[in-house]
């Protein structure tokens, strides 16, 4: 064999090298790309599976058996969570008791999903402000985090009385 036969096949074998690394790169990318979607999708389910839990809920603990028709029945912001014996979220009554509530749901090859709850009075005009003092709106704000999200999911929900 020639020197520059094997030249060549030096060559081609640095050229299919390069191919080989370009190929397995764009399909590293491309799981990337696949797994960022899944992690992103099923935190959206949870998130929305935790909104509807908690719309479920009564508004506040003074609403569970009676009606009431004045804020300043309800529970005052700064104690705004779970009440004592209600150790689990499977015990919580109303809204409020998810504030700083924070949980683990893990799903087969996607990992943990690490969620926390914040629950907070809205304004009266807009819902989106936090209200220092007492309101017929409650706001959720839900923060999930997993490791193939590139980024917190941020989801939130307004209820009201």
């Amino acid at each position: 064999m020639s020197s520059m036969q094997m030249f060549l096949v030096i060559g081609g074998l640095v050229l299919l090298s390069f191919l080989m690394i370009n190929f397995y790169s764009a399909s590293d990318l491309q799981y990337n790309v696949i797994n960022h979607n899944e992690a992103v999708i099923t935190a959206s389910g949870i998130g929305q599976s935790l909104i509807e839990e908690i719309a479920g809920k009564a508004f506040d603990e003074e609403t569970i058996f009676d009606v009431i028709n004045a804020t300043n029945l309800l529970t005052i912001p700064d104690s705004l969570g779970y009440d004592s014996g209600e150790t689990n979220r499977l015990l919580f009554d109303d809204i409020d008791d998810y504030n700083n509530y924070t949980g683990v749901d893990s799903l087969g090859g996607m990992g943990n999903f690490n969620y926390k709850i914040k629950i907070y009075y809205g304004q009266k005009l807009n819902p989106n402000q936090k209200s220092t003092s007492r309101t017929f709106t409650k706001r959720a704000d839900i923060d999930i985090v997993n490791a193939f999200m590139q980024d917190t999911l941020k989801l939130n929900y307004v209820y009201t009385y």
